[in-house]
Protein backbone atom coordinates (compact mmCIF):
# COMPACT_ATOMS: atom_id res chain seq x y z
CA UNK A 1 0.00 0.00 0.00
CA UNK A 2 1.72 3.78 -0.81
CA UNK A 3 0.88 6.70 1.83
CA UNK A 4 -1.01 9.38 0.71
CA UNK A 5 -0.45 13.10 1.43
CA UNK A 6 -4.12 14.27 0.53
CA UNK A 7 -5.93 17.33 2.57
CA UNK A 8 -9.51 18.63 0.85
CA UNK A 9 -10.62 22.02 2.04
CA UNK A 10 -14.14 23.08 1.93
CA UNK A 11 -14.52 27.18 2.84
CA UNK A 12 -14.54 31.06 2.08
CA UNK A 13 -11.42 32.56 0.83
CA UNK A 14 -10.28 35.18 3.55
CA UNK A 15 -8.23 37.75 1.13
CA UNK A 16 -7.91 37.94 -2.88
CA UNK A 17 -5.08 35.62 -4.05
CA UNK A 18 -2.16 37.21 -4.51
CA UNK A 19 1.19 36.61 -7.02
CA UNK A 20 4.03 35.80 -5.32
CA UNK A 21 7.68 35.99 -6.67
CA UNK A 22 9.44 32.52 -6.60
CA UNK A 23 13.04 32.83 -5.87
CA UNK A 24 14.60 30.57 -9.01
CA UNK A 25 18.14 30.95 -7.67
CA UNK A 26 16.65 28.13 -5.10
CA UNK A 27 14.06 26.08 -7.61
CA UNK A 28 15.49 27.14 -10.97
CA UNK A 29 12.77 24.52 -12.39
CA UNK A 30 10.34 27.19 -11.36
CA UNK A 31 11.44 29.70 -13.80
CA UNK A 32 8.15 31.61 -15.47
CA UNK A 33 5.78 29.75 -12.79
CA UNK A 34 3.28 31.64 -11.96
CA UNK A 35 2.51 31.71 -8.24
CA UNK A 36 -0.12 32.41 -5.72
CA UNK A 37 -1.21 32.56 -2.42
CA UNK A 38 -4.19 32.95 0.04
CA UNK A 39 -6.61 32.13 2.96
CA UNK A 40 -8.86 29.86 2.84
CA UNK A 41 -11.09 30.16 6.06
CA UNK A 42 -13.10 26.65 7.15
CA UNK A 43 -15.31 26.77 9.67
CA UNK A 44 -15.98 23.41 12.94
CA UNK A 45 -19.12 23.07 14.62
CA UNK A 46 -19.31 21.28 17.45
CA UNK A 47 -22.67 20.84 19.94
CA UNK A 48 -21.93 21.15 23.60
CA UNK A 49 -24.21 17.69 24.96
CA UNK A 50 -25.23 19.10 27.97
CA UNK A 51 -26.82 23.10 27.30
CA UNK A 52 -27.24 21.69 23.15
CA UNK A 53 -25.54 25.00 22.30
CA UNK A 54 -23.34 24.96 19.17
CA UNK A 55 -19.70 26.23 19.10
CA UNK A 56 -18.24 27.46 16.00
CA UNK A 57 -14.66 27.58 15.75
CA UNK A 58 -12.93 29.22 12.53
CA UNK A 59 -9.73 27.77 11.43
CA UNK A 60 -7.44 29.44 8.62
CA UNK A 61 -5.61 27.56 6.23
CA UNK A 62 -2.88 28.95 4.03
CA UNK A 63 -2.70 27.91 0.58
CA UNK A 64 -0.43 28.37 -2.56
CA UNK A 65 -1.24 27.47 -6.02
CA UNK A 66 1.09 27.15 -8.83
CA UNK A 67 0.94 27.37 -12.79
CA UNK A 68 -2.55 26.89 -14.16
CA UNK A 69 -4.19 26.72 -10.47
CA UNK A 70 -2.53 30.22 -9.86
CA UNK A 71 -4.20 31.71 -13.25
CA UNK A 72 -7.58 30.03 -12.31
CA UNK A 73 -7.01 31.82 -8.68
CA UNK A 74 -5.66 35.32 -10.39
CA UNK A 75 -8.74 35.22 -13.01
CA UNK A 76 -11.90 33.85 -11.36
CA UNK A 77 -11.12 33.94 -7.40
CA UNK A 78 -11.78 37.03 -5.23
CA UNK A 79 -12.05 37.20 -1.45
CA UNK A 80 -15.20 35.24 0.32
CA UNK A 81 -15.20 32.90 -2.69
CA UNK A 82 -16.69 29.38 -1.52
CA UNK A 83 -13.74 26.68 -2.93
CA UNK A 84 -12.98 23.64 -2.77
CA UNK A 85 -9.15 22.74 -2.58
CA UNK A 86 -7.67 19.57 -3.05
CA UNK A 87 -3.83 19.35 -1.85
CA UNK A 88 -0.59 18.05 -0.49
CA UNK A 89 0.06 19.77 3.33
CA UNK A 90 3.92 21.04 3.69
CA UNK A 91 5.70 22.10 6.77
CA UNK A 92 8.55 24.39 6.61
CA UNK A 93 10.98 25.17 9.03
CA UNK A 94 12.93 28.23 9.41
CA UNK A 95 15.81 29.83 11.36
CA UNK A 96 14.77 33.61 12.96
CA UNK A 97 17.15 36.28 13.33
CA UNK A 98 17.08 35.69 17.22
CA UNK A 99 18.70 31.73 16.29
CA UNK A 100 15.32 29.89 17.20
CA UNK A 101 13.15 28.00 14.50
CA UNK A 102 9.88 28.64 13.20
CA UNK A 103 7.70 26.69 11.37
CA UNK A 104 4.92 27.12 8.97
CA UNK A 105 2.42 25.28 7.51
CA UNK A 106 0.49 25.36 3.69
CA UNK A 107 -1.37 23.62 1.48
CA UNK A 108 -0.01 23.28 -2.15
CA UNK A 109 -3.08 23.20 -3.97
CA UNK A 110 -3.39 20.39 -6.33
CA UNK A 111 -7.14 21.28 -8.07
CA UNK A 112 -9.15 24.44 -6.95
CA UNK A 113 -13.08 24.36 -7.58
CA UNK A 114 -14.83 27.35 -7.27
CA UNK A 115 -18.39 26.66 -6.14
CA UNK A 116 -20.42 29.40 -8.07
CA UNK A 117 -19.77 26.80 -10.97
CA UNK A 118 -22.59 24.53 -11.91
CA UNK A 119 -23.20 21.59 -9.76
CA UNK A 120 -23.70 18.81 -12.47
CA UNK A 121 -19.44 20.54 -13.86
CA UNK A 122 -18.31 20.27 -10.24
CA UNK A 123 -19.75 16.95 -10.16
CA UNK A 124 -18.10 16.31 -13.86
CA UNK A 125 -15.05 17.45 -12.24
CA UNK A 126 -15.07 15.44 -9.08
CA UNK A 127 -15.44 12.59 -10.93
CA UNK A 128 -12.42 12.50 -12.91
CA UNK A 129 -10.41 12.71 -9.58
CA UNK A 130 -12.42 9.36 -8.84
CA UNK A 131 -11.63 7.84 -12.00
CA UNK A 132 -7.69 8.54 -11.32
CA UNK A 133 -8.02 7.83 -7.88
CA UNK A 134 -6.75 10.96 -6.31
CA UNK A 135 -9.78 10.87 -4.28
CA UNK A 136 -12.31 8.05 -3.20
CA UNK A 137 -16.31 7.50 -4.20
CA UNK A 138 -17.26 8.43 -0.57
CA UNK A 139 -14.71 11.73 -0.29
CA UNK A 140 -17.07 12.36 -3.53
CA UNK A 141 -20.22 12.73 -1.79
CA UNK A 142 -19.33 14.04 1.01
CA UNK A 143 -18.27 16.93 -0.91
CA UNK A 144 -21.61 16.64 -2.76
CA UNK A 145 -23.55 17.14 -0.02
CA UNK A 146 -21.83 20.75 1.05
CA UNK A 147 -23.22 22.26 -2.69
Amino acid sequence: MNDINLTILVGKLGNDPKEVVIDTVKHPHAINTKAVKFRLFTKKYKKNKEDDKTTITTETHKIKAFSQNAIYSLEKLKKDSRILVIGEIHYHSYKLTDGTFGENTEIIAQHIIDFKQDKKLIKEKLMTLVESNEISADTLEKVLSLI
